[in-house]
């Protein structure tokens, strides 16, 4: 019925864990206690910067979906895309223009704390990473839902052609596609629908969503 297979009890959808390794670690096995033999786990992008624990929560991550592909999507977001961009930046010439900043990521969002969770030495912290963040999906989608990480823009028939700016960074709420839209990135005071989008960043507390059952769950540090 909802596209999604009708032996799992739970889907839960997270989004916007930015390192935050012990609070990620805490919902995931103890509030939801997810189960992959009949559980899903979707997150919804923005797993890194802001937190000193970017790479426990990085590595936490790669392992469980490592173990667990068909039960667990991991999902681009800016903040991942901004960090493979300053990569791409910083190590081939033929991509700087005079708009590009390679300390944009650094300075204003939170990259300077995930290159400390790699001990400070950036190609050390890119070695790592940035397979990580070209291994992430751009969205998943059943039947009755698409996750993404931003949004997707209004009059959107296939979502394979829309610009990947707008996956991570648009916040279009009259989209008006036939699937539920899972999103995060914009922060909301408690997850909530507005028209066919539901939000599920609630910012400094951690919330997380069965979209089987409209259940939700929250923690905070």
């Amino acid at each position: 019925m909802d596209g999604l297979n009708i032996r799992l009890q739970h889907v839960w959808a997270l989004s916007d864990l930015h390192g935050r390794y012990e609070l990620a670690v805490k919902m995931i096995e103890e509030v939801l206690r997810f189960n992959p033999s009949h559980d899903m786990l979707i997150v919804v992008g923005d797993i890194i910067d802001g937190h000193k624990d970017t790479k426990r929560l990085v590595d936490y991550l790669r392992e469980l979906r490592a173990n667990h592909p068909d039960k667990v999507k991991l999902l681009l977001g800016n903040h991942e895309a901004l960090a493979l961009r300053t990569y791409y930046e910083l190590h081939i010439a033929d991509m700087v223009s005079t708009q590009s900043n390679p300390l944009e990521w650094l300075m204003y969002y939170g990259g300077v704390e995930t290159i400390k969770s790699y001990g400070s030495d950036l190609d050390s912290c890119f070695a790592e990473l940035i397979p990580f963040i070209e291994s992430l999906d751009l969205y998943y989608m059943t039947k009755r839902y698409l996750f993404v990480h931003a949004g997707v823009p209004v009059g959107t028939e296939d979502i394979r052609d829309v610009p990947l700016y707008d996956l991570l960074w648009n916040t279009d709420l009259n989209y008006d596609g036939k699937r539920t839209l899972i999103v995060g990135h914009s922060i909301v005071p408690q997850v909530m629908k507005k028209g066919k989008i539901v939000f599920i960043n609630t910012g400094k507390v951690l919330s997380a969503l069965d979209v089987l059952s409209g259940k939700v769950r929250s923690i905070s540090e």
